[in-house]
């Protein structure tokens, strides 16, 4: 913002407002009351209470609605993994904060039963093959007339529960991710690993070396947090104001001061109860460091974003329901103790951003003019002062 010591000569006469409204002086008034709107200073009582002469400024406001919420992970990026059929715990190759690969082995496990299981379809890969041979060794004596329709038939269900037998007992390898192929072989294992199911962070390790854990038990949390996501909280007043594709300025404690960026993708369908409110979820812009599952975020929904004329909140007066400024109408520099007018004239405001506020100006030398800033409440203050004593006497 310029602080303007010595500013040039300016003449305005009225101000326009917001929503292109114009506001119409009362001529009537008598001039003792006219001059109650404009207030005389010197340049020197100026840079005694640090007036600072502000011009509009066309600046990008965004008006946004308020939505706090959490980080948080789709259910694909969270996997608690635990052991399918139990087993006595061999080795740990984590502990919690460790990054892991995909793929890459996290806790060993050891049981008989996976030795018996092994076993089993070892012998049921044996066992398909004889009822495979036997069917069509019946096939072949049917066509010979040496064996009836129901033999052939029998030996093709045989045939076909073996299969299905073999296909089970492959799926139970598969889901303790050993290979059946090398099973077959008679390459038998009596461990298992939990590996990692993708890219990711070891949040949790719930068991220790030695220990025999129960089939499904718990034993190892991890989260893949590139995939972080806002679930923010809504109002119900302000949800008709809410559209997939908006941005969302958000901010965590732990890194103060810096603004991160989302985009909204989904807005829910339900509305939670305390407080009446919708989730909606929005992406973030990039991966942003330092961010953790369940962080608290502080939003703001951008509902609207477009440029306008704006002053600093610091030029705008508060008075009776209506806001007003102090234009500078005139000025005389040529020494620190001649005076500066200024006039109060009424303005419309519009949205608010992090200091400034709309305003309509639709008339290129208001557009142009310079407004009290930072200490204008001393000339409100005047103002006020000059008023009180004009009704004393």
């Amino acid at each position: 913002m310029k602080k303007i010591i010595l500013p040039v000569f300016l003449f305005l006469s009225a101000c326009t407002g917001v929503n292109n409204h114009t506001h119409e002086h009362d001529h009537s008034l008598d001039d003792e009351s006219e001059n109650t709107e404009i207030i005389h200073i010197t340049g020197k009582q100026m840079k005694i209470i640090d007036l600072e002469l502000v011009k509009p400024k066309l600046m990008t406001l965004k008006h946004t609605v308020k939505a706090n919420g959490s980080l948080e992970l789709p259910p694909d990026k969270r996997a608690r993994l635990g052991a399918q059929y139990g087993g006595r715990v061999t080795a740990i190759s984590v502990i919690p904060g460790d990054t892991v690969q995909k793929g890459e082995s996290i806790i060993t496990l050891e049981h008989p039963e996976y030795l018996k299981l092994q076993k089993d379809y070892m012998k049921a890969v044996s066992d398909l093959e004889y009822q495979e041979k036997n069917y069509q060794r019946k096939m072949a004596l049917q066509s010979d007339s040496f064996s009836s329709q129901s033999a052939v038939d029998k030996s093709k269900v045989e045939r076909d529960m073996a299969l299905a037998n073999l296909k089970v007992l492959e799926s139970q390898l598969l889901m303790l991710d050993m290979n059946p192929k090398r099973v077959a072989k008679g390459e038998f294992s009596r461990q298992i690993d939990l590996k990692a199911p993708f890219d990711g962070y070891i949040t949790k390790v719930e068991t220790s070396i030695g220990t025999y854990v129960q089939p499904e038990q718990q034993l190892v949390e991890m989260v893949d947090i590139h995939h972080l996501h806002l679930d923010l909280n809504v109002f119900e007043k302000d949800i008709a104001l809410i559209k997939v594709g908006q941005e969302v300025l958000f901010t965590v404690p732990n890194i103060p001061g810096e603004t991160m960026h989302a985009k909204i993708y989904s807005i829910g369908k339900a509305l939670e109860v305390a407080p009446q409110s919708v989730i909606i979820h929005a992406e973030l812009r990039e991966n942003y460091p330092n961010m953790l599952p369940g962080m608290y975020v502080q939003g703001r929904v951008v509902v609207h974003d477009e440029a306008s004329n704006t002053l600093p909140e610091d030029a705008l007066l508060y008075d009776n329901g209506l806001y007003y400024a102090y234009v500078l109408e005139r000025s005389d520099t040529s020494t620190m103790d001649d005076h500066l007018a200024f006039r109060r004239v009424e303005v419309l405001t519009g949205y608010r951003d992090l200091g400034n506020v709309e305003v309509n100006i639709d008339r290129p030398d208001l557009i142009d003019a310079w407004f009290a800033g930072k200490g204008s409440f001393y000339l409100e203050a005047e103002r006020k002062k000059h008023q009180g004593n004009m009704h004393d006497h």
